[in-house]
């Protein structure tokens, strides 16, 4: 039993700055036993017996300490929590992580912890059974849940919301939601009940959920989510391996369209169900069923078996300013008597010409090359390292970026392309809409990321927006006789490097431009003055770059470099078609120094005696100060 306990020793002297949070300190599944030792389950139950009066029971539950408690449960980063049936959330309350220290994350998603279905059923209904009164709110951050179907379970978790069935406000965010099986509606999440007008705050469920990944979740329909209205909030999310099994079934499916209001004799649906910079891929089913007060704006679905099915009987339904492509069975499936609007969308077959300012663009009519990705290399496999320039693909395989929680394609410029406006995915997409209801859809603020998309020009369609920025100091620190090999990958912003044989062009309008015959990859120079003093530097079309020391030295070199990249390249400035990043290696002996000076760690006992020591000085200090 104690091997099971969290070694949350350092974590419990943290709680005195937590106080009020109720700390979980094991990952055992218990319920309701007196010991020291509080469960998951036991810190939800306590939650749901707080009073009229917004007071926890002071008496505490399980293990659980109710004193001055308020309903923030913390988990221990990395640790995996296993619930033996399903828990009932009845009130408001809030999940996330620290880690042994009692510290938070270097960043979001970076150790997450884990709640784990043991046996074949979902794991939390959230509902505090009163359509009366207004929604309560559930949060769970970087808290990834896995249901029954990682179990290799030969049956549903449950018949509706493999992992969660919920009806009242829920949160998630940085969270990974898999393995669940619904024999019915719902692999992931089942969204419940229907309102309408003011009372939909209070009878239908509402799910807000940022930088979420759903991975193979299976359903009917609804692999991920279904939801009896559009009532979600999505962003900067990822769908991927995810099935529904009917023969119409689809990942996010709604089961009815949104409420219609009536303001001053006019009738319209506002949009309550918003799927933004989100990311759909290798999924099984139809994506999305597009109904009335729903929106998909700067998302990339690519690669399912089928794409968007529009069924606006009204027009108040967007599809905009995405990637729909490549798709198998068409990426947009038209319903008889269909309004949505769809504007700025780059397809393969079924989405139509869209609104006349702002048309969709057949990839299949395209002049320069339309292959959709760029992984020759990984033998068509959608995931991994991307094709080097000048081969053709509109988008890099899909990757993840350092300290970035989901992963993405990133879309590419070609050499092939004369100027960025050969490009069908790069200042395709709207700014300005014309601000209508019903209207086409302005690009979002930021992409999939988190990054900033342009807002003087059009910006780019899909999720991920191509930020062109100088990532600054690169280095190393060597030994003698030691090579510094570098990677430049993370300082190309979103560029890769321009293919040497045709760096001569890129300089060709300048005054004075440089003509060369022995380029490298990335057009490398270095900034007048700025040069190697004390080696060579050789950078391979893979970004890596190697520094060799003429001889060895004890000390630093600087060096500031300009490379071009395919972002770069087509910038307006003349000045600013290359990247500068700033260098310095430094080189030092083998330090074979032997320390020999008296040790004063190792462990409680040495700390202990240390302070020990300083105690008897301070002491022996007074004393003499009473003499």
């Amino acid at each position: 039993m104690l091997k099971r306990t969290i070694g949350l020793g350092l974590l419990c002297m943290a709680s005195h700055a937590y106080s009020a949070n109720i700390i979980v300190n094991t990952i055992d599944d218990e319920d309701g036993i007196e010991n020291d030792k509080c469960s998951l389950r036991e810190a939800i139950e306590l939650i749901n017996r707080t009073d009229a009066n917004n007071k926890i029971p002071e008496a505490g539950y399980g293990g659980c300490n109710g004193k001055e408690a308020s309903p923030i449960i913390v988990l221990e980063t990395g640790k995996t929590y296993t619930l033996n049936k399903e828990v009932a959330i009845k009130k408001a309350l809030s999940i996330n992580v620290l880690d042994e220290a009692g510290n938070g994350t270097k960043y979001n998603g970076e150790n997450n912890a884990i709640i784990q279905a043991k046996g074949t059923h979902r794991l939390f209904t959230i509902d505090d059974n009163n359509p009366n009164i207004a929604n309560l709110t559930v949060i769970m951050a970087q808290v990834d849940l896995v249901g029954c179907g990682t179990e290799k379970a030969t049956s549903a978790c449950a018949p509706t919301g493999g992992l969660i069935f919920n009806r009242e406000n829920l949160q998630l965010s940085f969270s990974r939601l898999k393995g669940g099986i619904a024999s019915a509606n719902g692999g992931a999440i089942y969204n419940e009940g229907i309102g309408t007008g003011s009372s939909a705050g209070a009878a239908a469920g509402l799910l807000t959920l940022t930088n979420v990944l759903f991975l193979n979740n299976k359903a009917a329909q609804g692999a991920a989510i279904y939801s009896i209205q559009p009532r979600y909030e999505i962003t900067g999310s990822v769908f991927r391996d995810n099935e529904a099994t009917a023969e119409e079934g689809a990942i996010v499916f709604v089961n009815r369209a949104g409420d219609a209001t009536t303001t001053n004799g006019n009738s319209t649906t506002v949009r309550t169900g918003n799927i933004r910079n989100s990311t759909f891929f290798s999924n099984k089913g139809r994506v999305a069923n597009l109904l009335d007060g729903m929106v998909i704006n700067n998302s990339t679905i690519i690669k399912n078996t089928a794409g968007i099915y529009l069924n606006s009987a009204t027009g108040s339904a967007n599809l905009s300013n995405s990637i729909v492509a490549g798709n198998e069975s068409n990426d947009c499936i038209v319903a008889q008597g269909n309004k949505a609007v769809t504007n700025n969308l780059l397809y393969n077959t079924g989405c139509g010409a869209g609104e006349s300012d702002n048309p969709n663009k057949d990839l299949d009519t395209l002049s320069t090359p339309i292959q959709l990705i760029a992984n020759a290399g990984l033998n068509g496999r959608l995931e991994g390292k991307c094709d080097q320039p000048p081969a053709v693909g509109l988008l890099c395989p899909f990757a993840t970026e350092k300290e970035i929680f989901n992963g993405f394609f990133k879309p590419r410029l070609l050499t092939q392309y004369s100027s960025i406006s050969d490009s069908p995915i790069v200042n395709r997409g709207r700014v300005i809409s014309g601000g209508g209801t019903t209207n086409t859809l302005t690009c979002e603020s930021t992409d999939q990321r988190g990054r900033g998309r342009e807002t003087t020009v059009l910006c780019d369609i899909g999720s991920v927006e191509l930020v062109i920025e100088d990532q600054g100091k690169i280095g190393q620190d060597i030994k003698y006789n030691q090579i510094a090999e570098i990677d430049l990958t993370d300082s190309l912003g979103d560029g890769q490097l321009w293919p040497k044989e045709s760096c001569n062009q890129v300089f060709e309008d300048l005054d004075n431009p440089p003509v060369r015959n022995d380029w490298q990859p990335g057009c490398l120079q270095f900034l007048q003055g700025k040069e190697a003093k004390k080696g060579s530097l050789i950078l391979d079309e893979n970004a890596l770059l190697k520094y060799t020391p003429f001889k060895n030295f004890h000390g630093s070199d600087d060096f500031s470099i300009k490379v071009v990249t395919t972002t770069s390249r087509f910038s307006e400035g003349v000045n600013d078609r290359s990247v500068t990043l700033r260098g310095t290696v430094v080189q030092e002996p083998e330090n074979d120094f032997q320390n020999k000076s008296v040790k004063t760690s190792g462990g409680s006992t040495g700390i202990i005696s240390l302070l020990g020591m300083l105690s008897l000085v301070w002491i022996r200090r007074r004393l003499q100060g009473v003499k």
